[in-house]
């Protein structure tokens, strides 16, 4: 979703950047339009900030899809290189075990209980939470590896399954209840 706790300005930002140093790359945004408090007390919304950071001859790059069913997610995750997960500060977030399962390579923001979720440059990549440039250098490290984005997705898969499986889970969940 486009608003502050997402980090949903700091993908679009991220976005201006990579499609400078890659014209080809492309961005499917999913997610409702919560806009984004700027420190004047506005709100912009997440059209008016492609417009703002995004030059016009690259803004056909940018899909918008608004509030997206968990199905047409999936399918998404199925078709994209990349998935991001931008967020300022998130605990366990689902979407996170989502791109594991989909073996969809996810670069996420190194904040909170999503430190838990994947290996760093194994199944997964992490950020530094907020920093855009950052983000772009992650970014642009699949888009140039696809050796490492072919490893990174398989391995996000195993991670899931081995890791996050509702057998896993319940093995997990039986045994903590048996030493107490």
């Amino acid at each position: 979703r486009f608003d502050a706790h997402k980090g949903g300005d700091l993908v679009i930002q991220a976005f201006a950047k990579l499609v400078a140093l890659e014209p080809s790359a492309t961005l499917l945004f999913a997610g409702p339009d919560r806009g984004f408090g700027t420190t004047s007390g506005d709100v912009v919304n997440i059209n008016e900030m492609i417009n703002e950071y995004i030059p016009e001859h690259d803004r056909q790059q940018i899909s918008y899809l608004g509030l997206t069913s968990s199905k047409e997610v999936a399918s998404l995750r199925k078709i994209s290189h990349i998935t991001i997960m931008a967020s300022r500060n998130e605990n366990f977030p689902y979407s996170v075990l989502e791109s594991l399962a989909s073996a969809a390579p996810i670069i996420a923001a190194r904040v909170g209980g999503v430190v838990e979720t994947f290996e760093d440059e194994n199944s997964g990549i992490f950020f530094k939470g907020a920093d855009v440039d950052d983000l772009v250098q992650k970014m642009l490290s699949l888009i140039n590896d696809k050796n490492a984005l072919v490893r990174i997705s398989s391995n996000a898969y195993s991670r899931c399954a081995n890791t996050y499986s509702p057998a896993v889970i319940a093995d997990e969940a039986v045994n903590f209840y048996e030493r107490c």
